[in-house]
């Protein structure tokens, strides 16, 4: 399996998709909450960040915990949130150094791969579950 399209065959494989989502999650919170404890402790920004950074770091940290129990929603909403701050830091701060622009790539494939296992796993369960009920009404068992 390919960590960055990653091909969904299967509950297992979307599952995994989709957990691999919620550690980029879990990492860009722990991170982002690491900078803004430096940005308290130094009584000044840190990389652009400042103490409200604790607030999306705490978004992060939920969307991570939702995307390991497989929520659709969450995922693209970490997806978009992750987008939507990436053009920002372009925006605001055009010399970002290309390991920099790496990482941020590496994770957004990740996010993108979340979003696709969640959706697939979702489509596979509803499968599973038609078929389950198509096998029991056959067997006279409802």
């Amino acid at each position: 399996m390919k960590w960055y399209w990653p091909k969904l065959t299967d509950l297992k494989e979307s599952e995994k998709a989709a957990h691999q989502g919620a550690v980029v999650c879990f990492l860009v919170a722990g991170g982002t909450a690491i900078v803004a404890g430096m940005s308290v402790w130094l009584d000044k920004p840190v990389l652009g960040m400042d103490a409200w950074a604790f607030v999306d770091a705490g978004i992060f940290a939920i969307a991570g915990w939702r995307i390991w129990r497989l929520s659709r929603i969450w995922a693209v909403l970490a997806l978009a949130i992750f987008i939507i701050e990436t053009v920002y830091a372009v925006e605001s701060s055009p010399a970002i150094p290309a390991a920099g622009a790496y990482v941020r790539v590496v994770l957004a494939l990740a996010l993108i791969g979340s979003v696709r296992g969640t959706f697939a796993y979702q489509s596979f369960k509803k499968k599973e579950s038609a078929a389950s009920l198509a096998a029991d009404v056959a067997s006279g068992n409802q």
